[in-house]
C-alpha cells in the first residue's frame, strides 16, 4: 500500500490499558510543555498580528463591555453602579475563561487535524496547548481588572490568596481532562460543537454572571448549575463573599468526575482520534 492511501495513526505507547494509556501520554505530553506553552503564545499574538495595538484590542472590547452591562444591570436591579461593576467584571472575567475551556475543547483535536496526520506528538499536547492559550488569554484580561479592583478600593477576603490560586488550578484541570473527553467525541461526533456553542451562549445567561442571586428569588435557579459554582470559587473570594462547603463539595466533586471520564474516554479513543480528524 502507498504512503498516500495510508490512514494515520496515534503515536505508539508501550502502556497498555485504558488508565495506563493516558497518564503515560499525559506524561509525555507534559515532557513537551515547552513546545504547547510557546504555541499558546504564539495563539494569542496571532490573532492581532497587523494590529497596531495588537491583543490590547480584547482588553479594549471587555472594558467596553462591562461597562456597558454594569451600568444596564445597575439600573435593572436599582444597584449602585461602583458596587455592581466589580461583581460585573469578575463575572465576565471568569466566566470567559469558563468558556473559553468548555468551548474550544470541542475543537481541540479537529483543530489540530493537520499536526495529528503529519507529526508522531503525544495527542494529549493538544489539550494542554488550548489549557495553556486560555490562561495567557485569562492572564492578560486579568489585569484591567485588578486596577479597577484597586480604584474601587474592593477588599478581597483573607482566605482569597488560598482559595483564588485553588479555584484557578481546579478549573484548568478540568478544562484539560474536558478536552481529553469532549475533543475525541467532538471529532467522532461532529454536531457536538456547535451544540455546545449554542449551550455556552444560553448558560451565560442562566449563570450569575451578570445578575446577582442573593439580591432576589432566583437562588434556587442557580442551586444545579455547577458553572455558577465554579463562578463564584474565583469571584467571591475576591469581593470578600463566603464560599462555603457546598461551593467546594460541588467544584471538587464535578473535577473528580471530570477526570475519571477523561481517563476513560481519551484512553479508549485515543488510536481512533487520528482516524476521527483525518
Amino acid at each position: 500500500m502507498s504512503s498516500e492511501t495510508s490512514v494515520p495513526t496515534a503515536p505508539p505507547l508501550s502502556s497498555p490499558g485504558v488508565v495506563k494509556t493516558t497518564l503515560a501520554d499525559l506524561k509525555a505530553g507534559w515532557a513537551r510543555r515547552d513546545l504547547w506553552w510557546a504555541l499558546a503564545y504564539q495563539d494569542l499574538v496571532a490573532q492581532y498580528r497587523r494590529s497596531i495595538i495588537g491583543p490590547f484590542w480584547i482588553t479594549l472590547q471587555m472594558s467596553a463591555f462591562v461597562f456597558g452591562i454594569a451600568l444596564i444591570y445597575s439600573s435593572l436591579f436599582q444597584t449602585d453602579f461602583l458596587t455592581f461593576l466589580p461583581y460585573v467584571a469578575l463575572g465576565f472575567l471568569v466566566w470567559g475563561f469558563i468558556a473559553g475551556l468548555v468551548g474550544q475543547s470541542t475543537t481541540s483535536y479537529t483543530g489540530e487535524a493537520n499536526f495529528i496526520r503529519s507529526m508522531a506528538l503525544p495527542l494529549s499536547i493538544y489539550a494542554f496547548r488550548l489549557v495553556a492559550s486560555q490562561m495567557w488569554l485569562f492572564l492578560h484580561n486579568v489585569l484591567p481588572v485588578i486596577v479597577l479592583l484597586a480604584i474601587l478600593r474592593v477588599v478581597p477576603s483573607p482566605w482569597a490568596i488560598i482559595e483564588v490560586p485553588v479555584a484557578i488550578l481546579l478549573l484548568l484541570i478540568n478544562g484539560l481532562f474536558l478536552a481529553l473527553w469532549l475533543g475525541p467525541m467532538a471529532a467522532r461526533y461532529r454536531d457536538l460543537t456547535p451544540l455546545v456553542g449554542s449551550a455556552m451562549s444560553l448558560l451565560m445567561f442562566l449563570t450569575p454572571v451578570f445578575w446577582d442571586p442573593t439580591t432576589g428569588t432566583s437562588r434556587k435557579a442557580v442551586l444545579w448549575n455547577p458553572f455558577a459554582y465554579f463562578l463564584d470559587s474565583v469571584r467571591s473570594p475576591l469581593l470578600d463573599r463566603p464560599t462555603g462547603l457546598l461551593l467546594w463539595s460541588v467544584v471538587v466533586g464535578v473535577t473528580i468526575l471530570n477526570i475519571i471520564v477523561g481517563v476513560i474516554v481519551f484512553g479508549r479513543s485515543r488510536r481512533w482520534i487520528a482516524h476521527w480528524v483525518g
